[in-house]
């Protein structure tokens, strides 16, 4: 669900848009829903929520692989019938403490962790656009910039997918005090903390996970995934894609010279 093939018969970012798009539309609803939640692994992406953002005031998902069990409902619902909360904030935390509760953080279980994050709270997508211009301007360092950066935050999935908050918490310990990459950094990271509703714990080794990843190849190829990627809401948002072509662009060019 949601990786965005371009063949097969998964949902892709884009046809979910579509379909809430088309549904609101076919019941004239112009407010967003209290939540949009997944009970499937990985969409706890800043893709997807850029995706689906308009559409509820929260998303929740899993950054990390569902375990087998999926989401305890059955827990959920109890908590919110005792707790009886009012707001999307509200029924959000619930999950991720019905979460926490039915995959504890121990020792031999399957790494878990679910967050829900605020689409009224700032615009971190903004923000992060504001990273991506500064990047972007910085043609002799950005390519070792964001690759030491990279290099320095665990792999969610075959280095392809790095945790959003981490990558930019590296970057800023990068970035020379007061430029405009150390600015935007900060301004994001004071927006993104802002959105975020709720996280369970952390993972078995410790990881400051932030609950949302990025694409961000140090491995693999642009080609395949630049089919699609580029035409996401956060692509063209941000500008994402186009500096990591940028990136490519600067890593050819150096080893034509060596």
């Amino acid at each position: 669900m949601l990786p965005d093939e371009t063949s097969g018969d998964v949902l892709t970012n884009r046809e979910a848009n579509s379909a809430l798009a088309v549904a609101f539309a076919r019941a004239e609803r112009t407010t967003p829903v209290d939540l949009i939640f997944f009970d499937a692994c990985l969409n706890g992406s800043v893709e997807v929520y850029s995706e689906l953002r308009e559409f509820a005031q929260v998303v929740v998902a899993s950054s990390l692989a569902i375990p087998e069990g999926g989401w305890d409902y059955k827990s959920w619902l109890c908590l919110t019938s005792e707790q009886k909360p009012s707001t999307a904030g509200d029924w959000a935390g619930l999950a991720v403490e019905a979460y926490e509760n039915a995959y504890p953080q121990f020792e031999g279980l399957p790494a878990a962790q679910l967050a829900a994050f605020s689409t009224q709270e700032g615009d971190f997508i903004k923000t992060f656009a504001k990273i991506v211009n500064a990047l972007r301007e910085m043609k002799d360092s950005r390519r070792l910039t964001v690759g030491l950066a990279a290099s320095r935050v665990p792999s969610i999935v075959n280095r392809e997918n790095l945790d959003l908050g981490l990558l930019v918490g590296q970057i800023i310990n990068l970035a020379e005090k007061d430029s405009p990459l150390h600015k935007a950094c900060r301004a994001f990271t004071e927006t993104f903390d802002r959105s975020q509703v709720a996280l369970s714990a952390p993972t078995e080794h410790d990881e400051e996970l932030s609950g949302l990843t990025i694409w961000c190849p140090t491995q693999g190829d642009l080609k395949e995934v630049g089919r699609y990627y580029r035409k996401l809401t956060f692509s063209k948002k941000t500008k994402w894609f186009q500096l990591l072509k940028e990136i490519e662009g600067d890593k050819l060019e150096a080893e034509a010279q060596a």
